[in-house]
């Protein structure tokens, strides 16, 4: 399923594969709110990437788990992107949550969008996500919790 395919300096990747991993969704019957209902998800993401067969595994997952909303869900999904050379760990890391993110994301927010609807409510069409300032903000909290720590040892 050759999708899309990107060039890096001359390291290529090709999208390989999309999958829902899990997905589950229960109707909320404590709630008894109003119809003008904010629902902001929440979503992580995470990586592997298997440096024999040069395939990265993305994995994001969207959850709405917040009490005061008619209903929870949560989709899991992974991408499969096949490289045709390995890249650095902070290249292939910056990858996985940005471009590969930003490329499995749509496929995810249509999932949700039809099931909200299958469900009898209005579809729920997720805002877009701009995955390079989430990486970012990410690495930037990666690099305060080290520089706390180092500041712990050092005492």
């Amino acid at each position: 399923m050759d999708m899309e395919k990107q060039q890096t300096g001359n390291v290529s990747m090709t999208f390989e594969d999309f999958k829902i991993l899990s997905l589950s969704f229960s109707m909320n019957r404590e709630f008894n709110g109003s119809e003008d209902v904010r629902i902001i998800p929440e979503l992580s993401s995470n990586f592997d990437f298997l440096e024999k067969q040069k395939i990265l595994r993305v994995f994001l997952k969207i959850s709405q788990t917040s009490k005061d909303v008619p209903y929870f869900f949560e989709v899991e999904a992974g991408g499969i992107f096949k490289f045709s050379d390995s890249l650095p760990p902070d290249i292939m890391k910056n990858f996985a949550g940005v471009n590969c993110a930003a490329i499995i994301f749509p496929y995810i927010r249509e999932t949700i969008a039809d099931m909200t609807r299958r469900a009898g409510f209005p579809p729920l069409h997720l805002q877009p996500v701009n995955f390079a300032k989430m990486y970012g903000e990410s690495i930037a909290a990666e690099i305060n919790k080290k520089d706390s720590s180092d500041t712990v040892e050092r005492k």
